[in-house]
């Protein structure tokens, strides 16, 4: 054991590493030792480490708002030195304070890079005390927001540049040390800089949160709160080629979980003070990790970590090939537990990052509040202590379990042809750290068996024989980046020719991915030719295609041209993938087109009898997608009718071809006319089948009058399947009748409860709609708990309205959990124990709960399903039963059904279709009703589950029953 000491304001010695997982549990090939802890290290952020070994920490101090709770910048750079190489670190020295919110550090040359909003630093002692006396500003004009949306996650890329993320709060960059060049706004991009000469890029879309990782290719992924594991796809470069491309989000999720995922908790469940219903799921994700090589590998294979801070743990996916990208999906023994997690609820898992000894080193903030209280409402707020735990921090060793890592040489003295057999190595800090060596020295390999090898080969001038090549080696690794490196001026026929050959005939999707992207500003007589035949080999891909897009500016619709004339394109086996391809091409033909006449030729004069009449539809659909946003100008209006006549007795295209017509301000010709009329006539016809009446609410979709939208209300509060009702709705999106929102609100009883949330976030866009959401709960055609609105919705209407909207709103929502019973909650939470008995517990929920709730093995199913919410804390659990009627569940409302006997009939609706309409009832029994007898169908304001089950309970009975409900 090691003894602290302090000397002369330096901290010396930390405790037993031994005692450091207590309360945590991990996967069982791991094992965890305390590196550091207070007061050591406080507040603990992001650690880089030192070609020499040094550790530098950032300790955000200032967290959340200043040291001083008014905006005092405090954060502070610590320097952690373990001197024997145990894994423990031995000196604690201040290097750095008085820094504004600091989020990231990382080494660079004899100091450190520090993101400190509005700015990026470099710090260095040149003294030799272990303390920053010069401090340079490399870049600034980066915007200091709310914490989490702040720059962030400073890493050394494989190209030689810095990279970061940029949290969201963007900022108009620029650099001190170009002082001639104007600032930039950053925007929702990521970027990339050169510290030495401060010259910075837009780089990729960003996620939005705190975390960015690659792998060892080069592949970039980040994460945002809910949307935790995101790839960054296709780079900003690729997508300013192609400026007639509509905008898309590059930056995208690929777990197979999805957004918000579930994840498990083993602290003590704590209520949500801002989404409840966010408790068990992704809510605070921020800082990553990623292994695929070294001494973890042969356990946990390719694995992505992402922490998050509100559930004390830290998640891992399995990385996949996904065709070009990846796709993250939870390891097999990890199905139902965490890969780290803690009973501490002050366990904060912000980072990991590799160190020199090659074990992963995890930081732990140790705040008792991380939500930021920006997010917190006022009222919760008011009994928080923010700061709790401002005094302390760990940061964790991890190694594999029986493995005793330690640290071999270290860099920082070797010379070039040591640093260059390093770049080899599968620690991942020591291959990178000899990278970032090698290129801060110019020195450069003369050859390049990998990536890192490869682009310092290149670093300084093209090698265009390497290159040559890298793009015939046995990696895909070597071949994609040898093709990001081919994109610099001056590539060699030779060169050209290969690329080309790639886009098709590379073996690897994710290779033909990036020539597809490269060959972008690239000219060559059989490009075109090669992107259709890449369509023809990887158009299942969805980013297959929009990498393809980014490369044709100026020639979609020859493209397009030669795929309909290609028989492959026609064959059986490529039916499933050509008509979204067609109607993408189509539309970005026609945004190209403007003021070209060609592209309305080549339609005009296209063999129809050779186009099958489906995809003739995905031709006539990429036109809409395209003249929806902007439709031809006059001068191309009547060679665009033109195309439309040749089509217009396709009856299959009636909808499109309607909506057509109208965006180019032409009348119908007389087929088309009388078929919005007969739809009008038609659509409450309940005997006609359930696919022809969409077909039906399609067309009067498109159709922009008083008549069609009249008739697509009136499915609304008639007796149809919610298939059909939803239809209409969208059809009514569509086209935005006026008063749209009052419009649905009056039949909000008879619409169906799925698409609730959908129609709620419908009504909240609009200011005339809140107002007509407040009239209808002034005159209790909704109920607030109907609504069931989130924080986010509330504030809309608090916060985000008129000042009269805000103000009637303030008359139903408070900036806070709302109940109808808020006064008997907080008098329960009051009476009852801490502790209650699992077997009184177990008795409560056989007698009150079983009849319509199951949980396990125990019960019926006519409710929510009670299985597994360990994750719901005591106070929201015991909400939720005395108040049922606090926020309903959309899925779980009481319907009731009148018959044409007069046969009244409750319970909750639990199917629908056609013919038939199921209600559940109180004990699991199901009642089938055939629609054809139904007279009304009415949407109860209220829960199935009735008031007052506290009437008839004990506080001890009732902190059993929750003990029980939470068992894991």
């Amino acid at each position: 054991m090691k003894v602290l000491l302090l000397l002369g304001g330096i901290i010396i010695g930390t405790a037993t590493p031994k005692a450091a997982s207590n309360g945590i549990d991990h996967h069982e090939n791991i094992s965890l030792e305390l590196f550091a802890k207070e007061p050591m290290v406080v507040d603990p952020v992001a650690i880089s480490f030192a070609a020499n070994g040094d550790a530098f920490v950032v300790e955000m101090r200032d967290y959340p708002y200043g040291i001083d709770g008014k905006g005092k910048p405090g954060g502070t750079i610590r320097l952690l030195r373990d001197i024997d190489g145990d894994g423990v670190a031995d000196e604690s020295h201040v290097f750095a304070d008085g820094l504004s919110f600091p989020t990231s550090v990382m080494a660079w040359r004899s100091g450190i890079l520090v993101t400190a909003p509005p700015q990026i630093l470099y710090l260095e002692d040149t003294n030799n005390d272990l303390k920053a006396d010069l401090i340079k500003v490399i870049l600034d004009g980066f915007k200091l927001g709310v914490t989490d949306s702040n720059l962030n996650s400073l890493r050394w890329g494989i190209d030689g540049r810095v990279h970061g993320a940029n949290g969201g709060a963007g900022g108009r960059v620029f650099s001190p040390l170009q002082p001639n060049l104007e600032k930039i706004k950053l925007g929702s991009f990521d970027f990339s800089f050169d510290p030495d000469s401060g010259h910075w890029e837009r780089t990729a879309h960003t996620g939005g949160g705190f975390g960015l990782v690659f792998d060892q290719a080069g592949h970039s992924f980040t994460t945002y709160n809910i949307n935790y594991l995101q790839q960054r796809i296709i780079r900003s470069p690729y997508l300013d080629n192609n400026q007639s491309l509509r905008k898309f989000e590059a930056t995208v999720n690929i777990s197979q979980h999805g957004e918000s995922a579930r994840i498990f908790p083993i602290s003590e469940a704590q209520t949500r003070v801002n989404h409840p219903e966010q408790a068990g799921h992704f809510s605070a994700a921020g800082g990553m990790g990623i292994i695929e090589t070294g001494p973890f590998s042969k356990a946990l294979g390719k694995s992505i970590f992402v922490c998050d801070v509100v559930g004390n743990l830290i998640h891992r996916d399995l990385l996949t090939e996904d065709g070009p990208i990846f796709k993250g999906s939870r390891a097999p023994e990890e199905q139902t537990k965490e890969f780290i997690a803690s009973k501490d609820a002050s366990f904060r898992p912000i980072g990991l990052e590799f160190g020199p000894d090659g074990a992963i080193y995890l930081i732990d903030m140790q705040r008792e509040v991380i939500e930021h209280p920006d997010y917190i409402p006022n009222k919760v707020l008011q009994g928080m202590n923010v700061r709790g735990g401002e005094n302390r921090g760990r940061i964790y060793r991890i190694t594999p379990r029986g493995q005793d890592l330690k640290r071999k040489s270290l860099p920082h003295k070797a010379d070039k042809n040591q640093l260059i057999k390093m770049l080899n190595s599968s620690n991942v800090w020591l291959a990178e750290t000899a990278h970032r060596l090698l290129h801060e020295k110019g020195h450069n390999p003369q050859s390049a068996k990998n990536v890192r090898e490869l682009w310092l080969s290149c670093s300084q001038k093209v090698d265009w024989n390497l290159i040559g090549e890298s793009l015939i080696s046995n990696s895909p690794a070597m071949r994609e980046n040898a093709l990001i490196l081919s994109e610099a001026d001056g590539a060699p026929k030779h060169i050209l020719d290969r690329i080309v050959s790639m886009t098709a005939e590379d073996p690897h999707p994710r290779v033909r991915f990036q020539a597809v992207l490269s060959l972008g500003e690239k000219s060559h007589p059989q490009k075109l030719s090669s992107l259709a035949k890449y369509l023809l080999c990887d158009a299942k891909y969805y980013w297959s295609r929009k990498a393809t897009w980014t490369s044709i500016a100026g020639n979609s619709h020859k493209l397009l041209s030669l795929l309909v004339n290609e028989p492959k394109f026609t064959a059986s086996d490529f039916d499933e993938h050509r008509g979204i391809l067609l109607k993408e091409l189509t539309e970005l033909a026609a945004r190209e087109a403007k003021e070209d006449i060609n592209f309305y030729v080549w339609l005009k004069t296209l063999n129809l009898n050779a186009i099958p009449p489906s995809d003739q539809v995905s031709l006539l659909e990429g036109l809409r997608s395209s003249w929806s946003e902007e439709p031809p100008s006059k001068n191309m209006h009547q060679h665009a009718k033109d195309c439309l006549d040749r089509l217009d007795n396709l009856e299959i295209a009636t909808p499109v071809l309607i909506a057509l017509y109208r965006l180019i301000n032409q009348p119908l010709p007389q087929n088309l006319e009388k078929a919005w009329l007969s739809a009008v006539k038609q659509i409450s016809n309940p005997n006609l089948p359930i696919e022809r009446r969409k077909t039906l609410v399609t067309i009067l979709g498109e159709t922009s009058n008083t008549e069609a939208q009249n008739a697509l209300l009136e499915l609304l509060e008639s007796n149809v399947t919610s298939s059909l009702q939803e239809s209409a709705i969208e059809a009514l999106r569509k086209n935005r009748p006026d008063k749209l929102g009052q419009k649905i609100l009056k039949r909000w009883r008879s619409i169906s409860p799925s698409f609730r949330p959908q129609l709620i976030r419908l009504l909240l866009r609009k200011s005339n709609d809140r107002v007509s959401l407040l009239d209808s709960l002034d005159a209790k055609e909704v109920t607030v708990q109907e609504l069931n609105l989130d924080l986010e919705q509330r504030r809309t209407l608090l916060r985000w309205s008129s000042p009269s909207i805000s103000k009637r709103a303030k008359a139903y929502f408070g900036d806070h959990e709302y109940s109808n019973r808020k006064a008997v909650v907080e008098d329960w939470l009051v009476k009852l124990p801490k502790k209650g008995d699992h077997a009184t517990g177990e008795s409560v929920y056989q007698r009150a709960c079983a009849l319509c709730h199951r949980m396990a093995n125990l019960g019926k199913k006519v409710g929510p399903d009670l299985t597994n919410i360990s994750h719901r804390s005591v106070e929201d659990l015991l909400s939720h039963i005395i108040d049922p009627n606090m926020a309903i569940n959309p899925n779980y409302v009481s319907c009731v059904i009148e018959t044409l006997d007069n046969t009244i009939q409750s319970g909750l609706l639990s199917e629908e279709n056609e013919h038939t309409v199921s209600l559940t009832l109180p004990g699991g029994l199901q009642k089938q009703i055939q629609r054809k007898s139904i007279k009304r169908i009415e949407v109860l304001p209220t829960s199935l589950m009735p008031e007052g089950m506290e009437l008839a309970i004990t506080p001890f009975e009732m902190r059993s029953l929750i003990d029980f409900l939470q068992q894991r």
